[in-house]
């Protein structure tokens, strides 16, 4: 396959005869939108906040605050079984 060369120029009808490299304009813009959403993704990660994680999941150890049952609260008869 032979290398694309630029348009002719109207007054000459010649081209300067240089090949056209590079990538193509829709591999850039990918490439691009595929590292906005990237940044997006790890932003959300390391400024998200809240309780997400390996943490969420395991019981409080010394110090943190248990679960509380809200006022007037009564097991039923027998337990949560």
């Amino acid at each position: 396959m032979s290398q694309r060369t630029d348009r002719p120029d109207p007054a000459t009808g010649k081209g300067s005869g240089r090949a056209i490299t590079g990538m193509p304009l829709w591999v850039k813009i990918s490439g691009i939108v595929v590292g906005i959403v990237a940044v997006v993704i790890a932003a959300m990660l390391i400024f998200g906040g809240g309780q997400h994680g390996p943490g969420r999941h395991t019981p409080p150890g010394p110090g943190q605050p248990t679960a509380t049952m809200p006022a007037g609260h009564q097991p039923p008869p027998g337990g949560h079984g």
